[in-house]
């Protein structure tokens, strides 16, 4: 067996890891952006606006895809461990940030601002507040008192596939050979996605 399925390189990545740009899909997420800001702001005009959401998850799948086979093809291997941290070090200063301001500003107001506060925090910075809205029985589309951190949900859905993805990619290219079984695994996860849509 090949040693290009491992979880590091000895090689340099320096083609691999370069940042994987499509300059036509730049116009595809201002798209999506104005989609869900006229939901948030006027969503009697646009009910559906909330498939931007849908829309930036497609193509991070397809980007970090791309950038994960672009690395293996150059340097034989994937560096997953690196591709975490290049994902946290991109990520993290901003919504420490973030989370610093609002967990201040929260407690200087006080009242229904620091309900869930503790928990909100601990979702942001675990990538888990999708599962802890669900266990707290919270709906994204209260009207009454959101949470101020509702949104990082979405943040939250997307770093979870950033650590299940490659991992899947991994063991993919290491168990098959040919070009439909890699495929196959891919349109098996999808067809069970598309299953649990609908079914809950």
């Amino acid at each position: 067996m090949k040693d290009d399925h491992v979880f590091y390189s000895a090689v340099h990545p320096h083609e691999g890891q370069r940042r994987f740009v499509l300059r036509g899909l730049d116009g595809v997420r201002a798209i999506a952006v104005l989609l869900v800001l006229v939901y948030h702001f006027w969503p009697q005009y646009l009910p559906g606006g909330m498939i931007g959401v849908d829309i930036f998850f497609v193509i991070s799948g397809y980007l970090i895809t791309a950038l994960l086979l672009r690395e293996g093809a150059y340097t034989g291997k994937m560096d997953i461990v690196s591709f975490w941290v290049r994902r946290l070090r991109r990520l993290v200063p901003a919504f420490a940030l973030l989370t610093l301001v609002v967990g201040s500003l929260a407690l200087l107001v006080g009242g229904d601002a620091q309900v869930g506060l503790g928990r909100q925090i601990l979702g942001a910075f675990t990538y888990s507040s999708n599962w802890l809205l669900i266990w707290a029985g919270n709906d994204y589309f209260m009207q009454t008192s959101p949470e101020l951190m509702t949104n990082f949900w979405s943040l939250a859905v997307e770093e979870q596939f950033y650590l299940f993805w490659p991992v899947v990619m991994v063991f993919v290219f290491m168990f098959t050979a040919q070009w439909w079984q890699r495929a196959l695994v891919p349109g098996i996860l999808g067809a069970l996605s598309l299953l649990t849509a609908v079914v809950l």
